[in-house]
């Protein structure tokens, strides 16, 4: 009895040194230097994007640790999981499996470095761990010696003769059961929910394929009708602030002084007729749902008339049809459909608007007629409003927004409805 405990004894701590012991086992030599250059090929040129320079010092860090003696087995499989993730990045897609499989092999509770991990990466390495693992004679010959072309192409001739044999594990070059990396120039050459990257044909998340058809550029053209809240005023045409005077039956200015406080009143309101005027707009989508453009306008008709000079008074402003504007513009979603934003935006442009009132002549028995009383704001001017487009297309609709503006230093309030149509590319 004594001797079977102490046999089953002997047998539990074998077995504890040999799980246990690498797990606690001190660094090897180069252990230091291997980690050094894997930091900078992570923190240098992984963080650059320059993958090629990063591939380049990881297999001189492994070249370092060509003994198992030289680097311990958790240093050897971060620096070929990290190799894993570079030849990824680049599409090579049968050495980054053959790099995740002798990670797995140095250690098996090796993961993914969080830095370089994305969705693509995970499943990749969780696929290679899935497949049963390569002999330790396979992993021990996929050594750093594979950081030269030629050992590479060695290492391939001999993964192709393992297939032929019927010996070829799953996650191996070579292996006929391995689907095949199409090649790409560009994104026409793949397939619906792909993308070329580094010259081969990579799946697409929903984030990214959103990102892809993103259309960044949109030009538009519509038409924008604008009416002026006109204050009120009594004897308008007596020169209050806010309007001249124009006869109704000719055009020509009303240069007399009608009789104070007989009509001559504007009541206040939105005026009677819109200004219309036409848009042509261009917007750049700096974020998915974030646009940043601009407004260049003209108005079509509704302009008020210069008033001339008379007597001392100087000539009154030309009217300015040219409508100039920047504006930032939130979508809530980019479905298709309809697609709900508000915008806000500011330039310059002139609203003019005008009222028919009737008019006495100074003295007795005297009958009144008709002018039109003008009134103008602007140049400045900011504007908020909500609006849709329904997207007929991903690319394109109907687009239909109204908006507040309000008008300085002349200063003034209007309302502003635009019917058009955007084109994105």
């Amino acid at each position: 009895m004594y001797r079977r405990f102490t046999r089953y004894g002997l047998t539990l701590g074998l077995l504890s040194l040999l799980f246990l012991t690498p797990r606690f086992a001190p660094c090897a030599p180069n252990d230091g230097a291997a980690q050094k250059l894997r930091d900078r090929a992570i923190e240098e040129d992984y963080s650059a994007r320059d993958y090629a320079a990063a591939e380049r010092r990881l297999r001189d860090a492994l070249s370092l640790c060509e003994k198992t003696s030289d680097c311990s087995p958790f240093i050897r499989a971060r620096l070929h999981c990290d190799l894993g993730v570079i030849d990824f990045l680049l599409g090579k897609l049968d050495l980054a499996r053959t790099e995740f499989a002798t990670a797995i092999v140095e250690d098996p509770s090796i993961l993914v470095d969080s830095k370089l991990s994305s969705p693509e990466v995970q499943r990749e390495f969780a696929a290679v761990k899935l497949e049963n693992p390569p002999p330790a004679a396979l992993a021990s010959s996929a050594s750093p010696a594979h950081a030269s072309n030629e050992d590479t192409a060695q290492s391939r001739a001999s993964d192709g003769r393992m297939a032929e044999a019927g010996d070829c594990p799953p996650a191996f070059p070579g292996c006929h059961n391995e689907e095949p990396v199409k090649s790409c120039d560009s994104r026409e050459d793949c397939a619906a929910g792909e993308e070329c990257v580094e010259r081969a044909c990579r799946s697409l998340g929903k984030e990214e394929e959103r990102d892809r058809d993103l259309r960044r550029n949109w030009l538009s053209l519509g038409i924008q009708a604008e009416l002026l809240f006109m204050p009120g005023a009594d004897d308008a045409c007596l020169g209050d602030r806010h309007y001249t005077c124009f006869l109704s039956s000719t055009g020509g200015y009303y240069s007399e002084v009608p009789a104070k406080g007989v009509d001559d009143q504007v009541i206040a309101g939105l005026a009677g007729a819109p200004m219309i005027r036409i848009q042509a707009g261009y917007d750049r989508a700096v974020l998915p749902n974030l646009t940043v453009g601009g407004r260049l306008g003209y108005a079509l008709f509704g302009g008020g008339h210069q008033r001339p000079a008379h007597n001392a008074t100087a000539a009154g402003p030309s009217f300015l049809p040219i409508h100039v504007e920047v504006r930032l513009a939130y979508f809530f979603g980019a479905q298709p459909g309809a697609r709900f934003f508000v915008a806000v935006g500011g330039g310059m442009t002139e609203v003019d608007a005008s009222a028919t009132i009737q008019v006495v002549r100074p003295g007795l028995n005297t009958s009144p007629f008709s002018v039109d009383a003008w009134t103008k704001t602007g140049l400045g001017f900011v504007a908020l409003g909500p609006g849709v487009m329904y997207a007929v297309a991903p690319n394109q609709g109907p687009v239909l927004d109204a908006k507040a503006i309000l008008l300085f230093p002349t200063a003034g309030v209007a309302l502003a409805a635009q019917l058009g149509y955007a084109f994105g590319f």
